[in-house]
């Protein structure tokens, strides 16, 4: 079905309200040894084919899917929690309903975390939110894979997206301008540095003193073997350190 027929973006619809509604829907946590660490894995904006019905149903309601899951089943922590968003809208209308804004979202994974070090991690929109809730969440660190630090200076998504287009409307120094917000918990940026909408993120990175850029060789956004560094770094394909 295509995109005249199904939006992802049309908030009055039924299959994505029915996987929104629920304080449960969008988040799952996974419980391993008690060691007092929680990661957050993030899901992005490739979580399914943007205004493709069958995608979606695929994917999200049938196969249940959370970007990082399928490679990180090895990963034995106190916690493990997966958070996506269906509307792949960065995250500016939560994970489902109870937590429907940002904000909102802070506190439930502040809740979730509380006591424990914390470490996130994210791809593109995921890299996003990941940083922001790493220094919401004073985290030891976030793992930020060619993440946005300011929407407004990505491509024309503040003007074509509903949800960003409102946000942005009511403050011009939202969450949507990332690096604004970041404390001073370590963000690692896996910035690829070939690729043209890294490259102008980066400019943005570049003005928060604790992201640390690590320059892939790469034209392709968010092609940093994440799983690889997750365990042992990026098997020599780093090409330099900002």
């Amino acid at each position: 079905m295509n995109g005249d027929v199904w939006k992802t973006l049309d908030w009055k619809n039924s299959e994505l309200q029915g996987n929104y509604n629920s304080e449960t829907d969008n988040i799952k946590i996974r419980h391993g040894k008690k060691d007092g660490i929680a990661y957050i894995f993030c899901s992005s904006n490739s979580l399914y084919k943007k205004d493709d019905r069958q995608d979606f149903v695929s994917k999200v309601v049938n196969k249940d899917k959370f970007e990082w899951e399928n490679i990180t089943q090895d990963i034995d922590h106190e916690k493990i929690i997966y958070i996506r968003d269906i509307w792949l809208s960065w995250y500016v209308v939560g994970i489902n309903a109870k937590y429907n804004t940002i904000d909102a979202l802070i506190r439930k994974m502040r809740e979730e975390t509380e006591g424990m070090q914390v470490i996130t991690v994210g791809v593109s929109s995921g890299g996003f939110i990941a940083a922001i809730l790493a220094s919401s969440l004073k985290a030891s660190y976030c793992l930020d894979f060619a993440g946005q630090f300011s929407l407004l200076h990505h491509w024309t998504h503040v003007d074509t997206n509903p949800f960003l287009k409102e946000l942005y409307s009511k403050n011009g120094h939202c969450f949507g301008e990332a690096y604004m917000y970041l404390g001073d918990s370590p963000i690692y940026y896996f910035e690829p540095a070939l690729c043209e909408q890294d490259i102008e993120q980066a400019k943005y990175a570049k003005m928060c003193s604790n992201v640390k850029i690590l320059r892939v060789r790469s034209k392709t956004h968010g092609c940093a073997k994440e799983g690889d560094v997750l365990r042992r770094g990026t098997d020599g394909k780093i090409v330099s350190v900002v």
